[in-house]
């Protein structure tokens, strides 16, 4: 057995935390929902339905937040993924037209956006 082979039955027999966020604007449907564990960190974004974001990474590489920005229908969605405020787990903030929306207050480890 190599040391990969470990990795994988370890993320196999360790539970994953997982955590969902959800909003709904003017009929859009809004779905973010984060998975980790100590080996594996995934992401899931879907706006109606319809899959907009996807990763599955080792933990190590997952980095520690993220900015993604999305159109539908003229409106700008954005979504900040990292940690939250206590830094004992995921956090999710869903912004609508560059407002707040739903989700976290505070996320941590977020690069600003960029011009």
């Amino acid at each position: 057995m190599q040391f990969s082979d470990g990795l994988w039955l370890m993320d196999k027999a360790v539970k994953y935390f997982k955590k969902t966020w959800q909003a709904d604007y003017q009929g859009m449907s809004i779905v973010v929902q984060n998975e980790w564990n100590l080996s594996r960190c995934r992401e899931e974004v879907r706006i109606n339905g319809r899959l907009v974001h996807h990763l599955d990474t080792p933990l190590d590489r997952a980095g520690l937040g993220r900015r993604l920005d999305f159109q539908e229908n003229g409106i700008h969605i954005g979504i900040k993924l990292g940690s939250a405020w206590h830094m004992c787990g995921a956090a999710c903030q869903i912004l609508i037209d560059g407002r707040y929306y739903a989700g976290n207050r505070i996320v941590l480890f977020v690069p600003k956006k960029q011009n």
